[in-house]
């Protein structure tokens, strides 16, 4: 519930109520939300966590003050420690364009460094954790329970015991061209959302 009512304020922040109405609505009446949000997996977390950070992105670039960037980074930070390639895949563009706004004038420092204050802390605690676990800030438990888990091409096993695959790009090309005909149903309900 949660996650529906962010992309509502992210939308509501982008266009106007009857958009988002429209982008929560076809939120909670996607299979795919409905599926991942009844399982015990970080992916509906890491998802709200995501959209909080661009809803408070959003507002830091539309209002003074240190409030929203401040709560922007603390949701990237929280971001991080659940899922931290996620979260750097999804604030990458992002920082890419405040990079932008800071060089052209159109965004003071002052408004990026609530940000990066706020996402601090919790990208500490992420470096502590590893080091805790792994003996290295940098290297990621799930690297250590199976080291073959990782992106890219090659050899791979989802888990220890796990058989291994080979992930070429043949494998990849006719998984993205599988995935992409389902997209419809498994978004936005497809033929569901007519029942």
């Amino acid at each position: 519930a949660a996650a529906v009512i962010a992309v509502f304020l992210v939308a509501e922040e982008m266009y106007r109520r009857p958009t988002a109405i429209m982008a929560a609505l076809f939120l909670a009446l996607s299979p795919l939300f409905l599926l991942q949000s009844s399982m015990y997996l970080p992916y509906m977390f890491s998802f709200l966590l995501n959209v909080l950070f661009f809803l408070f992105f959003l507002k830091a670039l539309r209002r003074q003050g240190r409030l929203y960037p401040a709560l922007a980074g603390v949701f990237f930070g929280l971001g991080f420690y659940a899922r931290p390639f996620t979260a750097l895949a999804f604030a990458l563009p992002m920082a890419v364009y405040a990079y932008y706004l800071v060089r052209k004038g159109r965004l003071p420092l002052q408004t990026v460094m609530p940000l990066v204050a706020g996402a601090a802390p919790f990208i500490i605690l992420t470096f502590l954790y590893n080091y805790a676990f792994t003996g290295s800030p940098l290297r990621f438990p799930f690297y250590v329970w199976e080291p073959r888990d990782t992106l890219g091409f090659g050899t791979k096993r989802l888990g220890p015991g796990m058989p291994d695959w080979n992930y070429t790009v043949p494998v990849a090309l006719e998984s993205t061209a599988l995935q992409l005909g389902q997209l419809a149903l498994w978004v936005s309900g497809g033929p569901l959302l007519v029942l």
